[in-house]
């Protein structure tokens, strides 16, 4: 895109597809580029800046979906991205295999904490969302409702209120199995499933200790803000 701006007589042959892992012991060709040397100088720094970014946040991704697939569970990125270029570093965690989450505030409701303090609770803050969604029943995210709880009596109010979605914010891992243990409970005796997100001060380090039997999924704004570029190079050959 950055080369179609500045010359149309620029065409690129890509020999990598988007999301192959590659070995940097020794250098790979990505891709190709033929035209004029003025207009490929011009994109040089801007097009690798781009690559080098989404390269580096695509490989970090797939350094934690490595560790959760084998249990089946998501990773998830967050609005935690760089300015103007979320479009790009999420099609990065894709390709480094993880999920998407929302893209901003206008396609999913999740209640966070400062919303709930604002709100005076859970149950309130759940029965506004809940009265926005029945008058906005046009909105793409009328289906799409998730609460974020800190506690264990945080998260029986979100599941009295029937919550379908909960993110476990900030927990350890023996807290996050004491609440997958009450949602089982809250389960079996006729409340519908909840899906199950954990995510805060979760790193690569202690990863591991959060992949617990009914967490669907695990979001970290790691994938994007903590993300090293990957470098690369372009070089004129005969």
């Amino acid at each position: 895109r950055v080369m179609e701006r500045l010359s149309k007589d620029v065409t690129i042959e890509l020999l990598v597809e988007d999301g192959t892992y590659i070995e940097v012991s020794n250098p790979v060709v990505v891709a190709k580029l033929h035209g004029p040397a003025q207009a490929i100088l011009k994109g040089e720094r801007l097009a690798l800046n781009i690559m080098q970014r989404l390269s580096g946040i695509a490989t970090q991704t797939r350094r934690y979906t490595s560790l959760a697939c084998a249990k089946g569970i998501q990773i998830l990125d967050t609005r935690k991205t760089s300015p103007g270029l979320r479009v790009l570093e999420r099609y990065g965690v894709r390709a480094g295999g993880g999920t998407n989450h929302r893209f901003g505030l206008f396609d999913a409701i999740l209640i966070k904490d400062n919303h709930l303090k604002i709100a005076g609770g859970v149950k309130p803050a759940l029965e506004a969302a809940a009265k926005f969604l029945k008058a906005h029943p046009h909105l793409q995210m009328s289906q799409i409702l998730s609460v974020e709880v800190s506690s264990l009596d945080e998260l029986q109010e979100a599941l009295d209120q029937g919550a379908k979605r909960v993110l476990l914010d900030n927990m350890s891992p023996d807290q996050v199995r004491q609440c997958i243990q009450k949602i089982s409970i809250n389960s079996s005796i006729g409340t519908k499933e909840c899906f199950v997100e954990v995510s805060g001060g979760i790193t690569l380090e202690n990863l591991n200790s959060y992949l617990i039997n009914g967490v669907n999924a695990i979001s970290t704004g790691a994938l994007t803000h903590s993300a090293r570029n990957i470098d690369l190079s372009l070089e004129f050959t005969d």
